[in-house]
């Protein structure tokens, strides 16, 4: 496997690193993510296995990446590395340790992580596609209606994932699902899962009835119905709706959807919006294990 030894901060590899880890806009311009820590890497090569056999590693013209690559602070940190993932990733690149301590996202780093395109998992379709393409529709789909704490973003994810949901959906506005911190929080949920970004609520919800789901939002509110009573259609496919940490659920996503209070103590006003995705989707698997 080639190596690429990278010393300057001028070279132009470590300017596509620092894009990618700076996220939002910028990294989904190279359409890649960084990932750094032994599990989120080894869950990345685990789902990838089967897959298509690593290329050239090269970068092109848009300064894409098209194959996993590793890197590393030093060369004794390819000690330290598992041989499936070094086996995995095309070439490796060798920072320069100061260079690495810039890209790094953890507070105390092993000193190597792994960047990779992100069609390698992301296997969404995009707006352009809604309504010309039909969706698999197999499973239960979470909606992200501008979340931005990264943190509650990948917490849900790692809920939707262990709950048994297929597809998670961002609204414009929601935090980039494939930043850092959020795949740190997600714990590899984000390669189990069918993910779309950059969705407008329209889109969202004609995708919603092309594939025959209802929609669920938590909600206080009067016309609320109990995530425990019967009549709530978890048996079959649903769309759980989550919104924004301030304004919660946008009131254009509430008119379309049926309302869902999750019942409390009356001494806390409303839950933490992962805590209460966590409990509503793991009450869906619950009562579709029930039919």
């Amino acid at each position: 496997m080639p190596t690429k030894s990278i010393e300057s901060r001028h070279n132009a590899a470590f300017k596509l690193l620092k894009d990618i880890t700076a996220g939002g806009r910028v990294r989904r311009a190279h359409h890649a993510a960084w990932l750094e820590g032994s599990r989120l890497c080894r869950s990345y090569v685990e789902a990838q296995q089967g897959r298509s056999n690593p290329g050239s590693g090269a970068i092109s013209d848009q300064a894409e990446i098209r194959e996993p690559i590793l890197v590393i602070s030093s060369e004794s940190r390819l000690d330290m590395i598992d041989h499936e993932i070094v086996a995995a990733c095309a070439a490796t690149w060798l920072l320069d340790a100061k260079l690495f301590a810039e890209i790094s996202q953890v507070e105390t780093s092993a000193g190597w992580g792994m960047v990779v395109p992100v069609s390698a998992f992301a296997q969404g379709v995009t707006e352009t596609q809604v309504g010309t393409k039909k969706s698999a529709g197999q499973g239960d789909v979470v909606i992200l209606d501008r979340l931005q704490d990264p943190g509650n973003a990948g917490s849900i994810l790692r809920s939707a994932a262990a709950s048994g949901v297929t597809e998670v959906w961002s609204i414009t506005g929601t935090v980039d699902l494939y930043a850092p911190k959020v795949l740190r929080a997600a714990m590899g949920a984000h390669f189990a899962l069918r993910i779309t970004e950059l969705l407008s609520t329209e889109a969202a919800v004609l995708r919603a009835a092309d594939q025959g789901l209802s929609l669920l939002a938590t909600a206080n509110s009067q016309a609320a119905v109990s995530l425990y009573e019967n009549r709530l259609p978890l048996e079959s496919a649903v769309a759980w709706v989550f919104g924004q940490e301030g304004d919660g659920v946008s009131a254009e996503l509430l008119t379309r959807s049926q309302t869902v209070v999750i019942p409390q103590s009356p001494r806390v006003e409303s839950l933490n919006v992962a805590a209460a995705a966590s409990v509503c989707l793991f009450e869906t698997l619950r009562r579709k294990r029930l039919v």
